[in-house]
């Protein structure tokens, strides 16, 4: 038999681009491959009818979680909102790029050559939201801005590049009347019961933001399922303030949740307690990656008050180090007991208020937060970091279950207070492929006994 490579692709736009979608369309089923099969998906012409469940559901549920690729396309028209998102064609590329699955994004700009003065107040108010979407993403090059001319000359550059890396990931194999897909991670999640009682990991996070956000008579909730960057797009125009006011209400809240369930950690609950050498292997891998001569300053992102860097690097290594976290509480603690450490109160999401650039830039356990957009936080750490750098993620792997003295294997959700046993692996896989994206070299990740350690070397 032999080998054909099936692609599933998704076409994402608003509505003032039909005539572009079926342009699309033709050239990703005339896509010329020995190895490839390119099958394009367009909402109109592949969702079921029904009305047991809104259409921009349907089309995630029954279309975009089995793509395997994106194609967006925005010219003049942002799009109509949904129950979630400013618009569908935002919420397709969004919970595509939060999958780890790649996105193909064009801003076309010569289809509306009307001046400013011949637009009504809507469409000035659309080219607004649609220049807000790619500021969003203007530091990490995920679109390009071209004319419709050269549509098609960018397609067969791009989705030349997205396939090989498809390539590499997966195994997509079409048999006659069966499609088998094999990737390194197993889809389905098992789940483990986690007992109820007064457990640290079950103060929500979500909870403290909305209790905030109701105490200053903001008027709106904070969605526990959305990233904060999410909610804040939600919200701004929301409520009973302006849009620059209701930001930094929802700011001002994040940093006072994360401070009342952190900034007084305490480490004997946590999974690392179990095993007292949990930092070797991370050190190990350090030297692997890095000769101990080129390691003169380090960068721990969500550090809390320094103790892993401390228990890390410290008696180990001569450099400086600096913990970037959101806690004020845990920063002043810090301070304290750490006088060879820098501390600065920052998000990780948003740009770093240093100038320096480091040989290692670390952040363990902290990526994983529903309301984190890994991206961002990729993306600020990528800036802090020197070329030929370390960057080193991890994902929490197990907690200890006071109750009944015993070690579960995952990763918690509060939503259902159960824990997600394949969620640390599936999490860093998306990270892995998001540094592979960024084109870090020698990556990789390994289970530890307190979480799963990915790696990569900035080029």
């Amino acid at each position: 038999m032999k080998n054909i490579k099936e692609i599933k692709v998704f076409i994402s736009s608003p509505s003032d681009l039909k005539s572009e979608r079926q342009d699309i369309k033709k050239f990703v089923d005339g896509y010329k491959s020995d190895k490839y099969i390119l099958c394009p998906v367009l909402w109109e012409e592949k969702l079921p009818t029904t009305s047991h469940i809104t259409p921009q559901k349907l089309i995630n549920e029954e279309l975009l979680k089995s793509s395997d690729l994106l194609i967006g396309v925005f010219s003049s028209k942002f799009g109509s909102p949904t129950e979630e998102y400013a618009s569908g064609t935002v919420e397709e590329i969004e919970i595509f790029i939060s999958s780890g699955k790649p996105v193909i994004l064009y801003f076309i700009t010569d289809k509306d050559n009307r001046k400013p003065s011949e637009l009504t107040i809507e469409e000035l108010e659309s080219l607004k939201k649609i220049q807000q979407f790619k500021d969003k993403y203007s530091s990490n090059s995920i679109y390009k801005e071209i004319e419709l001319k050269s549509l098609k000359e960018q397609l067969e550059n791009d989705l030349s590049f997205n396939i090989r890396k498809l390539d590499s990931q997966n195994d997509i194999i079409i048999d006659n009347t069966s499609i088998s897909k094999q990737t390194n991670i197993e889809p389905e999640e098992s789940t483990a019961n986690v007992y109820s009682g007064n457990w640290w990991a079950d103060e929500n996070i979500t909870k403290m933001i909305n209790d905030f956000i109701e105490s200053k008579g903001l008027g709106a909730k904070y969605r526990g399922d959305l990233t904060f960057y999410e909610n804040t797009q939600m919200i701004k125009d929301s409520g009973n303030f302006t849009e620059s006011t209701n930001k930094t209400i929802l700011e001002k809240a994040k940093a006072e949740a994360f401070n009342k369930k952190y900034g007084n950690f305490n480490y004997d609950e946590d999974l690392r307690d179990r095993f007292p050498n949990w930092s070797d292997n991370i050190r190990r891998k350090i030297r692997e990656l890095l000769s101990t001569e080129n390691i003169n300053s380090v960068l721990g992102v969500g550090s809390n008050y320094g103790k892993e860097i401390n228990d890390i690097f410290t008696n180990e290594f001569n450099a400086t180090y600096t913990v970037l976290d959101i806690s004020k509480d845990a920063i002043e603690r810090g301070k304290k007991i750490y006088t060879n450490i820098k501390f600065i109160e920052s998000d990780m999401e948003v740009t770093y208020p240093i100038k320096e650039k480091f040989d290692i830039c670390l952040c363990l356990r902290t990526i994983q937060s529903r309301g984190a957009f890994r991206q961002n936080v990729i993306i600020q750490m990528d800036k802090a970091l020197k070329k030929g750098g370390v960057l080193l993620i991890s994902i929490p792997n197990g907690y200890i279950d006071l109750n009944n003295n015993k070690i579960i294997k995952g990763l918690y959700d509060h939503r259902n207070k159960l824990i997600q046993e394949r969620r640390p692996q599936i999490l860093a896989n998306k990270v892995l492929n998001k540094l592979q994206d960024y084109e870090y070299y020698n990556t990789g990740f390994e289970t530890l006994d307190t979480e799963i350690l990915i790696w990569g070397i900035k080029q």
